[in-house]
């Protein structure tokens, strides 16, 4: 299943997941998945291969991996994730090989691993790594050394302790 233009799943306060979702392969537009607070996981997108515009996970209070987004391949525009409190590690985004634009993955407070990111080939604009408590800034660097960047990388503001 296609979703040809815009999939908004935003302010759903007793949203628990999106299982009901689990056939879709890729979305045209944009795909907007925030501030849905009793959410755990993403797991109801694990077939989504592509985005066409923007992906924005953000928001998701009890979130600690993004697992459901393991057959994602690219995303047309700006892909952001931010603001998932207890997001741990990325690695459910292995399967990602480039974003049209941005990549930003800033606000994470609990977010230390980006070894999901082995397989991102390149981003198409800026890449920002910020404000991440959790994430030693050093290790973020070199995670991340690999990416074709057509833009800026910023890196900053992670305050993690380092091995």
């Amino acid at each position: 299943t296609n979703v040809g233009s815009d999939l908004r799943i935003y302010d759903n306060y007793a949203l628990l997941d999106l299982d009901g979702l689990g056939s879709i392969g890729s979305v045209g537009g944009d795909c907007y998945v925030a501030w849905n607070l009793a959410m755990t996981d993403l797991d109801g997108l694990l077939a989504l291969s592509s985005v066409g515009a923007d992906l924005d996970v953000a928001r998701h209070p009890l979130i600690t991996e993004v697992d459901g987004l393991s057959q994602l391949s690219w995303v047309g525009g700006d892909f952001h994730v931010r603001d998932n409190a207890l997001l741990v590690e990325l690695n459910g985004l292995s399967g990602l090989q480039w974003t049209g634009s941005d990549l930003l993955i800033a606000d994470n407070d609990s977010l230390s691993d980006l070894s999901g990111l082995s397989t991102l080939n390149s981003v198409g604009h800026d890449l920002d790594i910020t404000g991440n408590a959790s994430l030693c800034e050093s290790y973020a660097s070199a995670a991340v050394a690999h990416i074709q960047v057509a833009g800026y990388l910023n890196i900053h503001g992670n305050t993690g302790s380092c091995p």
